[in-house]
């Protein structure tokens, strides 16, 4: 067995761990909400391809929109009388001995929440499908809060297929005896399905003073000016047991891998490090020894001949797909009758497309209307639409959830892959989107 081909995400199994069935396109004119980032890219020279034995939370999502803060990782915005505490930068010795380590997590556990997932899983079997109650665990960062709610930053596959979230508070190392007011339910704002990135709001009147008060907003770093070597610290929810540390090193940099289970795909560049990242971690936060937030853990290798790889998402390139998710969190479904259209005809690019061609995943264009926003701006048969305003696509679906925010006459950031000698080029171009007559819709 190749070992550096198998691999699994860290979220606490669920109690059923059959991936769940593919989700159909939908017609244009029948919108799901949902938010995706990104395109799979095609770097064969630093791609790491990778299967992994997943055991994903199944089903569909929830959650409406709320009134983000400027910017997240302000973290104590909003105008009410509630001011959370940020964690402050730890002065640490050279040496990052063991009270470095203690002075780091009494800072910055107040900021790692734990979270459960119930939720439905499809199974499927020789004599059909049918859908069974699952329950699995995972981590969050908290990043923030609006007027009404407190934000919270963790993976997809940790919320996915949710039907009840529910996010402990852990403030100290006493976890034994978890108070009611320290266990809360939490609603579903946005994610991004690519990225393995979701964010979810507590709403701040189910919490009580004394929590209030000892919780805590992460405070931001760069995972741009790590080296290799650097110490980290990996806070989570390990095993579903609580919050928990570990501690380690920076291993590698820029691990550019596509990471699926047959059903979901997450593309981007890691980090890699040694300190443990267990089921239950993922969604935690990995620190630098300032206490700082560098990284979201996600992943790790398993096989019984490796030892100690774990990967997290670089927060450098978490921060602008977190406030992306925030901003689009603010629009309001658009009627119908006032809904923007590209004006484009095309399908959800097939994964034998992708696998047998190098297509990226996105929307295949076959057709531009004339007379449309979309031909206007250049878009043509033959492209493949990746993002919308910096949110990626991977199905028509995806397309359809997204425009139905926008109104007619908005201009739109249209991302787009185009084929040519050397594999796809990507280009982007602003589209004026046209009402349903313009784009020939009845």
């Amino acid at each position: 067995m190749d070992y550096e081909n198998y691999y699994y995400f860290d979220e606490m199994p669920p109690e059923s761990q059959n991936p769940q069935s593919p989700q159909s396109s939908e017609n244009p004119q029948e919108p799901k909400k949902k938010d995706f980032f990104g395109k799979l890219k095609k770097n064969f020279n630093k791609k790491v391809a990778c299967i992994l034995v997943v055991a994903l939370l199944a089903g569909g999502i929830g959650g409406a929109g709320f009134a983000a803060a400027n910017h997240f990782v302000a973290g104590i915005l909003g105008d009410n009388d509630i001011t959370l505490s940020q964690t402050t930068p730890v002065s640490t010795s050279s040496g990052s001995g063991s009270g470095d380590v203690v002075a780091v997590v009494e800072n910055c556990m107040p900021s790692v929440v734990s979270i459960t997932n119930k939720g439905v899983t499809e199974v499927r079997t020789f004599f059909g499908s049918f859908q069974q109650e699952s329950k699995s665990s995972g981590s969050g960062v908290i990043i923030g809060k609006d007027d009404d709610e407190l934000l919270i930053v963790t993976n997809y596959h940790v919320v996915e297929g949710s039907r009840e979230l529910t996010v402990v508070f852990s403030f100290d190392e006493n976890q034994s005896d978890v108070t009611e007011s320290r266990c809360v339910e939490a609603a579903i704002k946005g994610y991004d399905s690519t990225k393995d990135l979701a964010v979810i709001g507590v709403s701040l009147s189910d919490l009580d003073k004394d929590t209030l008060s000892k919780i805590k907003v992460a405070a931001m770093g760069s995972s741009d000016d790590l080296v290799l070597g650097e110490e980290v610290i990996a806070i989570g929810n390990a095993l579903g047991y609580g919050q928990s540390v570990t501690n380690g090193i920076i291993s590698a940099l820029g691990r550019e891998m596509t990471i699926s289970d047959g059903t979901n795909t997450f593309s981007g560049t890691y980090l890699q490090t040694n300190a443990a990242i267990n089921p239950g971690n993922s969604g935690g936060a990995l620190l630098n020894m300032k206490g700082e937030l560098i990284g979201i853990n996600s992943a790790k290798v398993t096989s019984s001949s490796v030892d100690a790889v774990g990967y997290a998402i670089p927060i450098s390139d978490a921060e602008p797909i977190i406030q992306s998710i925030l901003d689009k969190a603010q629009r309001s479904e658009v009627p119908e009758s006032q809904r923007g259209y590209l004006g484009i005809t095309g399908g959800t690019v097939t994964e034998t497309a992708m696998s047998q061609y190098g297509m990226p995943a996105g929307v295949y264009v076959s057709d531009v209307t004339a007379g449309t926003g979309a031909a206007a701006a250049g878009l043509s048969k033959g492209c493949v639409i990746t993002a919308i305003d910096g949110t990626s696509i991977t199905s028509m679906e995806d397309l359809q959830n997204i425009l139905k925010y926008y109104k007619a006459g908005e201009k739109v950031s249209v991302e787009t892959a185009i084929a040519g000698m050397n594999g796809y080029t990507t280009e982007s171009v602003e589209v004026k989107l046209s009402n349903a007559k313009a784009a020939g819709i009845k």
